[in-house]
Parts: structure tokens; sequence; C-alpha cells
């Protein structure tokens, strides 16, 4: 198998992040007022079941912890993001 000089993991983290970004569950997340999963995906126009998949994979990688260590970072989103819906 041939080497590659793109780490996949990043790669994927990336995509992960910008679909999250794109489709303004980050932006939902930013505004303090989600109470859920499905509460996102209401707010934010978005499909609840995909949702919820990103939800879990940004909380997997741990991307709220991230936020929520940095002094500018929201931190309401986060300690959100940490609990399960």
């Amino acid at each position: 198998m041939k080497a590659s000089l793109v780490d996949r993991g990043s790669v994927e983290r990336l995509l992960l992040l910008s679909g999250a970004l794109r489709s303004g569950l980050v932006d939902v997340l930013a505004s303090g007022e989600a109470l859920s999963a499905e509460h996102i995906a209401l707010v934010a126009g978005t499909d609840s079941k995909a949702t919820r998949i990103v939800m879990e994979a940004l909380v997997a990688e741990e991307w709220p912890n991230e936020c929520s260590n940095q002094e500018t970072g929201p931190s309401t989103p986060s300690l959100l993001w940490g609990r399960p819906t």
C-alpha cells in the first residue's frame, strides 16, 4: 500500500467540522438555545437523524471540549454537547 502525505484522520475531522459549520449546527449551538439534537435540527433546518449523527461524531472527536478550553470560546454549547441527548 502506498503511503499518503495527508493524514486521513485530520482530513475527516476537518470535513466533519466543515459540515457542521456549513449546515448551521454550530451557529445554533453558539446561540445557547439548543436543548437536544432534535431541537438543534429544528432550528438549523436539518434532518434530525443526520444532526444526531454529526453531533455524536463531534463529541467523539472531543471538539466541544477543545472549544470550552479556549479562553475566547463559548462554554455553554460545549457543556450541552457533552451530555447525551
